[in-house]
């Protein structure tokens, strides 16, 4: 994640190394690292890297220009039209994405990924959703928002 970070700030927004966001980078850095340790092989590890450089990180940087585009309110209503368009609208085809590369990066076939689609993204969905609405109410509680 923090190479596709790299590759947004440098060659997508053009950020000179003076301007470059390293605190914005480590992070991206933890979550991947987080993500690859649980990876268990290297032919695993290069797809994963391969999605990140690929697909991820190009589709959120387009996906937040977008809403940055069309939402043109500030602060705390900005906020909720933003994180509301990203689950109403992004979180769908992008859980589509990744529960489809993590099981091709699991090794399933088509028939496989088309299963546990079918079986789990209403929960997978609906899970995402909660977690969401559990930042909000914390983020509620925390700054009266």
């Amino acid at each position: 994640m923090a190479t596709g970070d790299s590759i947004a700030q440098l060659a997508v927004e053009r950020k000179e190394l003076n301007q470059y966001n390293f605190v914005r980078t480590a992070k991206f850095a933890s979550f991947g690292f987080l993500i690859v340790s649980f990876t268990t092989s290297i032919m695993a590890l290069l797809f994963y890297i391969n999605f990140e450089i690929m697909i991820q990180g190009p589709g959120l940087r387009v996906w937040y220009g977008v809403l940055d585009k069309y939402i043109k309110s500030t602060g705390a209503k900005a906020a909720l039209m933003k994180t509301s368009a990203d689950q109403l609208l992004f979180a769908p085809c992008f859980l589509t994405v990744f529960v489809t590369s993590m099981g091709a990066l699991n090794g399933e076939n088509i028939n496989q990924i088309k299963g546990r689609l079918d079986r789990d993204f209403t929960t997978i969905l609906i899970t995402n959703w909660k977690v969401q609405s559990n930042f909000w109410a914390l983020l509620q509680i925390r700054y009266n928002v």
